[in-house]
Protein backbone atom coordinates (compact mmCIF):
# COMPACT_ATOMS: atom_id res chain seq x y z
CA UNK A 1 0.00 0.00 0.00
CA UNK A 2 1.11 3.65 -0.30
CA UNK A 3 1.55 3.76 3.47
CA UNK A 4 3.77 0.68 3.50
CA UNK A 5 5.83 2.00 0.59
CA UNK A 6 6.36 5.29 2.43
CA UNK A 7 7.56 3.32 5.47
CA UNK A 8 10.08 1.40 3.38
CA UNK A 9 11.30 4.70 1.87
CA UNK A 10 11.69 6.44 5.24
CA UNK A 11 13.44 3.42 6.79
CA UNK A 12 15.90 3.22 3.88
CA UNK A 13 14.86 -0.32 2.92
CA UNK A 14 12.79 0.33 -0.20
CA UNK A 15 15.57 -1.02 -2.42
CA UNK A 16 14.86 -4.47 -0.97
CA UNK A 17 11.45 -4.54 -2.68
CA UNK A 18 12.70 -4.41 -6.26
CA UNK A 19 13.84 -7.24 -8.50
CA UNK A 20 17.53 -6.46 -8.59
CA UNK A 21 21.07 -7.69 -8.13
CA UNK A 22 20.33 -9.52 -4.87
CA UNK A 23 17.85 -11.81 -6.61
CA UNK A 24 20.20 -12.52 -9.51
CA UNK A 25 23.19 -13.06 -7.22
CA UNK A 26 21.31 -15.57 -5.06
CA UNK A 27 20.11 -17.42 -8.15
CA UNK A 28 23.60 -17.63 -9.68
CA UNK A 29 25.18 -18.67 -6.38
CA UNK A 30 22.53 -21.35 -5.86
CA UNK A 31 23.10 -22.79 -9.34
CA UNK A 32 26.88 -22.89 -8.82
CA UNK A 33 26.47 -24.49 -5.38
CA UNK A 34 24.03 -27.09 -6.71
CA UNK A 35 26.26 -28.25 -9.55
CA UNK A 36 29.33 -28.21 -7.31
CA UNK A 37 27.51 -30.68 -5.08
CA UNK A 38 27.31 -33.00 -8.09
CA UNK A 39 31.05 -32.68 -8.64
CA UNK A 40 31.00 -30.49 -11.75
CA UNK A 41 33.92 -28.14 -12.47
CA UNK A 42 33.89 -24.36 -12.10
CA UNK A 43 33.57 -23.71 -15.84
CA UNK A 44 30.46 -25.88 -16.17
CA UNK A 45 28.95 -24.43 -12.99
CA UNK A 46 29.41 -20.83 -14.10
CA UNK A 47 28.12 -21.62 -17.58
CA UNK A 48 24.92 -22.94 -16.00
CA UNK A 49 24.75 -19.91 -13.71
CA UNK A 50 25.04 -17.56 -16.70
CA UNK A 51 22.27 -19.42 -18.54
CA UNK A 52 20.07 -19.33 -15.44
CA UNK A 53 20.64 -15.57 -15.12
CA UNK A 54 19.66 -15.05 -18.76
CA UNK A 55 16.52 -17.14 -18.29
CA UNK A 56 15.67 -15.10 -15.17
CA UNK A 57 16.13 -11.89 -17.16
CA UNK A 58 13.55 -12.93 -19.73
CA UNK A 59 10.94 -14.26 -17.29
CA UNK A 60 11.09 -10.98 -15.29
CA UNK A 61 10.37 -8.91 -18.39
CA UNK A 62 13.92 -7.61 -18.94
CA UNK A 63 13.61 -4.94 -16.28
CA UNK A 64 16.52 -2.46 -16.39
CA UNK A 65 17.63 -3.26 -12.83
CA UNK A 66 17.70 -6.99 -13.61
CA UNK A 67 19.52 -6.37 -16.89
CA UNK A 68 22.31 -4.52 -15.07
CA UNK A 69 22.70 -7.35 -12.56
CA UNK A 70 22.60 -10.05 -15.23
CA UNK A 71 25.32 -8.30 -17.23
CA UNK A 72 27.49 -8.30 -14.09
CA UNK A 73 26.86 -12.01 -13.58
CA UNK A 74 27.62 -12.78 -17.24
CA UNK A 75 30.91 -10.86 -17.18
CA UNK A 76 31.89 -12.46 -13.87
CA UNK A 77 30.93 -15.93 -15.13
CA UNK A 78 32.84 -15.38 -18.37
CA UNK A 79 35.97 -14.71 -16.34
CA UNK A 80 35.64 -18.08 -14.59
CA UNK A 81 34.79 -19.86 -17.85
CA UNK A 82 37.96 -18.46 -19.44
CA UNK A 83 40.03 -19.41 -16.40
CA UNK A 84 40.61 -15.81 -15.33
CA UNK A 85 40.23 -14.18 -11.93
CA UNK A 86 37.41 -11.61 -12.34
CA UNK A 87 38.19 -8.18 -10.89
CA UNK A 88 35.26 -6.46 -9.17
CA UNK A 89 35.93 -3.02 -10.65
CA UNK A 90 36.40 -4.44 -14.15
CA UNK A 91 33.10 -6.33 -13.84
CA UNK A 92 31.37 -3.18 -12.58
CA UNK A 93 32.83 -1.03 -15.35
CA UNK A 94 32.03 -3.56 -18.09
CA UNK A 95 28.43 -3.79 -16.87
CA UNK A 96 28.04 0.00 -16.81
CA UNK A 97 29.52 0.33 -20.30
CA UNK A 98 27.42 -2.46 -21.80
CA UNK A 99 24.29 -1.12 -20.11
CA UNK A 100 24.95 2.31 -21.60
CA UNK A 101 25.52 0.81 -25.05
CA UNK A 102 22.24 -1.12 -24.87
CA UNK A 103 20.26 1.93 -23.69
CA UNK A 104 22.22 5.21 -23.77
CA UNK A 105 19.34 7.13 -22.18
CA UNK A 106 19.58 4.93 -19.07
CA UNK A 107 22.64 6.78 -17.75
CA UNK A 108 20.50 9.74 -16.69
CA UNK A 109 18.06 7.53 -14.75
CA UNK A 110 18.30 7.56 -10.96
CA UNK A 111 18.09 3.76 -10.79
CA UNK A 112 21.07 3.33 -13.13
CA UNK A 113 23.19 5.78 -11.14
CA UNK A 114 22.22 4.37 -7.75
CA UNK A 115 22.88 0.78 -8.85
CA UNK A 116 26.50 1.41 -9.74
CA UNK A 117 27.13 3.81 -6.87
CA UNK A 118 25.83 1.19 -4.42
CA UNK A 119 28.03 -1.56 -5.84
CA UNK A 120 30.97 0.86 -5.84
CA UNK A 121 30.34 1.43 -2.15
CA UNK A 122 30.38 -2.33 -1.54
CA UNK A 123 33.52 -3.22 -3.51
CA UNK A 124 35.64 -0.08 -2.91
CA UNK A 125 34.48 2.03 0.04
CA UNK A 126 33.43 -0.70 2.47
CA UNK A 127 36.73 -2.65 2.28
CA UNK A 128 38.63 0.63 2.74
CA UNK A 129 36.88 1.43 6.02
CA UNK A 130 39.21 0.68 8.92
CA UNK A 131 37.21 1.67 11.96
CA UNK A 132 38.97 -0.74 14.29
CA UNK A 133 42.26 -2.61 14.48
CA UNK A 134 42.29 -5.97 12.64
CA UNK A 135 41.97 -9.02 14.86
CA UNK A 136 44.61 -11.73 14.63
CA UNK A 137 43.32 -14.88 12.91
CA UNK A 138 42.70 -17.13 15.92
CA UNK A 139 40.01 -19.63 16.73
CA UNK A 140 36.91 -17.50 17.26
CA UNK A 141 33.80 -18.21 19.26
CA UNK A 142 30.31 -18.14 17.82
CA UNK A 143 29.84 -14.70 19.38
CA UNK A 144 33.04 -13.51 17.70
CA UNK A 145 31.88 -14.75 14.32
CA UNK A 146 28.52 -13.03 14.80
CA UNK A 147 30.19 -9.76 15.77
CA UNK A 148 32.51 -9.98 12.75
CA UNK A 149 29.51 -10.50 10.45
CA UNK A 150 27.71 -7.59 12.10
CA UNK A 151 30.73 -5.34 11.68
CA UNK A 152 31.19 -6.29 8.02
CA UNK A 153 27.49 -5.68 7.36
CA UNK A 154 27.70 -2.27 9.02
CA UNK A 155 30.70 -1.34 6.86
CA UNK A 156 28.79 -2.36 3.73
CA UNK A 157 25.77 -0.27 4.76
CA UNK A 158 28.02 2.70 5.49
CA UNK A 159 29.91 2.25 2.21
CA UNK A 160 26.67 2.19 0.24
CA UNK A 161 25.37 5.19 2.17
CA UNK A 162 28.47 7.32 1.60
CA UNK A 163 28.26 6.69 -2.16
CA UNK A 164 24.51 7.14 -2.59
CA UNK A 165 23.46 9.77 -0.04
CA UNK A 166 24.67 12.82 -2.01
CA UNK A 167 22.72 11.71 -5.08
CA UNK A 168 19.61 10.88 -3.02
CA UNK A 169 19.75 14.25 -1.28
CA UNK A 170 19.89 15.97 -4.67
CA UNK A 171 17.32 13.79 -6.47
CA UNK A 172 14.66 12.88 -3.89
CA UNK A 173 15.47 15.44 -1.16
CA UNK A 174 15.56 12.87 1.63
CA UNK A 175 18.19 10.93 3.55
CA UNK A 176 17.66 7.89 5.76
CA UNK A 177 20.64 7.50 8.12
CA UNK A 178 18.64 4.83 9.92
CA UNK A 179 19.34 2.54 6.94
CA UNK A 180 22.67 1.67 8.57
CA UNK A 181 20.71 -0.24 11.21
CA UNK A 182 17.45 -1.13 9.43
CA UNK A 183 19.24 -2.96 6.61
CA UNK A 184 21.12 -5.13 9.09
CA UNK A 185 17.76 -6.65 10.05
CA UNK A 186 15.64 -6.29 6.91
CA UNK A 187 18.40 -7.48 4.54
CA UNK A 188 18.75 -10.99 6.01
CA UNK A 189 14.94 -11.30 6.20
CA UNK A 190 14.58 -10.55 2.48
CA UNK A 191 17.43 -12.94 1.69
CA UNK A 192 15.55 -15.69 3.56
CA UNK A 193 12.38 -14.82 1.63
CA UNK A 194 14.23 -15.20 -1.67
CA UNK A 195 15.83 -18.49 -0.62
CA UNK A 196 12.50 -19.99 0.47
CA UNK A 197 10.84 -18.68 -2.70
CA UNK A 198 13.29 -20.67 -4.82
CA UNK A 199 11.34 -23.74 -3.74
CA UNK A 200 8.12 -22.27 -5.18
CA UNK A 201 8.08 -24.65 -8.21
CA UNK A 202 7.59 -27.50 -5.72
CA UNK A 203 4.15 -26.03 -4.92
CA UNK A 204 2.71 -28.22 -7.68
CA UNK A 205 2.99 -31.04 -5.13
CA UNK A 206 -0.16 -31.13 -2.95
CA UNK A 207 0.47 -29.59 0.47
CA UNK A 208 3.85 -28.06 -0.35
CA UNK A 209 2.30 -24.69 -1.22
CA UNK A 210 0.80 -24.41 2.26
CA UNK A 211 4.13 -25.37 3.85
CA UNK A 212 5.94 -22.65 1.89
CA UNK A 213 3.24 -20.04 2.54
CA UNK A 214 3.67 -20.30 6.32
CA UNK A 215 7.34 -19.20 6.58
CA UNK A 216 6.93 -16.71 3.72
CA UNK A 217 3.97 -15.08 5.46
CA UNK A 218 5.91 -14.71 8.71
CA UNK A 219 9.04 -13.43 6.96
CA UNK A 220 7.13 -10.86 4.88
CA UNK A 221 5.25 -9.74 7.98
CA UNK A 222 8.50 -9.38 9.91
CA UNK A 223 10.07 -7.34 7.09
CA UNK A 224 7.07 -5.01 6.99
CA UNK A 225 7.19 -4.63 10.78
CA UNK A 226 10.91 -3.75 10.65
CA UNK A 227 10.35 -1.06 8.01
CA UNK A 228 7.44 0.43 9.95
CA UNK A 229 9.41 0.43 13.22
CA UNK A 230 12.49 2.18 11.82
CA UNK A 231 10.41 4.62 9.76
CA UNK A 232 8.98 6.10 12.97
CA UNK A 233 12.29 6.57 14.82
CA UNK A 234 12.85 10.33 15.37
CA UNK A 235 15.75 11.59 13.26
CA UNK A 236 15.94 8.35 11.32
CA UNK A 237 15.11 10.14 8.08
CA UNK A 238 15.66 13.74 7.08
CA UNK A 239 13.87 15.73 4.38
Amino acid sequence: SPQQRAQFVRSGTVHLLVVSGVNVAILAAAVVFLFRLFGRGPRFCWTMAALAALFYLFITGMQPSVLRAVIMVLVYALGHILGRNPDALNVLGASALMGALIDPSAVIELGYQLSYLAVLGIVVVAPALRLRAPVAPVKRSAAGVAMSWLWDSLKISLGVGLCTWPLLAYAVHMLSPIMLVSNLIAGPLVTLILLVSMAAPLAIIPGVGSLLAWPLGWLCGATTFVSAFFAEIPGGHLF
